[in-house]
């Protein structure tokens, strides 16, 4: 039944393995808290408007036992690059050849190991705790060198968006997102190596909650943001205005 990725490592690597049975296509819960009330009739709903995290699996059976330290691979480092050794942490992507989008997840359960045939064939299930999104291409991204305009699209089967937006620049900038406005002062251009910027004058991560600032030596201030960011509608649109080197915006589009 093909393939998944996570961490960016593929089973595809994995010679002797096969999916056999996957579970994907679940929808989360509702975070939503219950409170009954004596003599009230219905129940007091206390919705947080978000959801909860949802489990994806795929049942996997395996002929070769010494592809278990490449299973274990996947599961402790991912796929690494460079020569330092470096456990995952977090978050990591997870998408495979049944759907077009990807999710962010974390292997934290353990795995155990059915034996069918002694020595010879082993079935288990990987079980993968995720956010609740879908996520259509997160590395997408709409880009801008000098100030001016841009139109973020909706992707069809997208709910919303929760964007990521990298500057460049200097001084002051202002955004204005959907009639959003958005200033943001003393910003300073970072250093170049290669013809490339080394750091992002400030990051606005509406879905970490996370936005901060950099100085020319690359040490970052937080940055207070009074409404995060968001995309909904088909067609947004977006000016950028001010000492702008350069901006990103990555729009991570997402449905349940």
């Amino acid at each position: 039944m093909s393939w998944f990725e996570f961490a960016g490592a593929s089973t595809e690597d994995i010679p002797g393995l096969s999916i056999e049975k996957k579970s994907i296509y679940g929808f989360p819960q509702r975070d939503v808290e219950k409170i009954v009330v004596p003599g009230r009739n219905g129940e007091i709903l206390i919705d947080n408007g978000s959801y909860r995290n949802i489990n994806v699996s795929y049942q996997c059976a395996i002929t070769d036992y010494m592809v278990l330290y490449d299973i274990s691979r996947m599961l402790t480092v991912g796929n690494q690059a460079g020569s330092a050794f470096q456990p995952w942490r977090g978050y990591q992507p997870l998408c495979d050849s049944y759907n077009s989008y990807e999710r962010l997840a974390v292997h934290s359960s353990k795995v155990s190991m059915e034996e069918l045939i002694s020595g010879r064939f082993l079935r288990f299930n990987l079980v993968f705790d995720c956010k609740p999104q879908k996520f259509f291409s997160r590395s997408a991204v709409i880009a801008l060198d000098a100030p001016g305009n841009l139109t973020v699209n909706r992707p069809i089967g997208a709910v919303s968006a929760a964007p990521r937006i990298e500057i460049v620049g200097s001084g002051t900038v202002e955004l204005v997102l959907d009639g959003q406005a958005l200033a943001i002062h003393g910003l300073i251009l970072p250093p170049m190596t290669g013809g490339e910027y080394r750091w992002p004058s400030v990051v606005i991560d509406s879905e970490a909650m996370l936005a901060c600032t950099y100085d020319a030596a690359g040490v970052r201030a937080n940055l207070d943001i009074v409404q995060w960011p968001r995309f909904w509608k088909p067609a947004s649109n977006v000016s950028a205005s001010g000492n702008i080197a350069r901006l990103k915006i990555y729009p991570r589009w997402w449905s349940i």
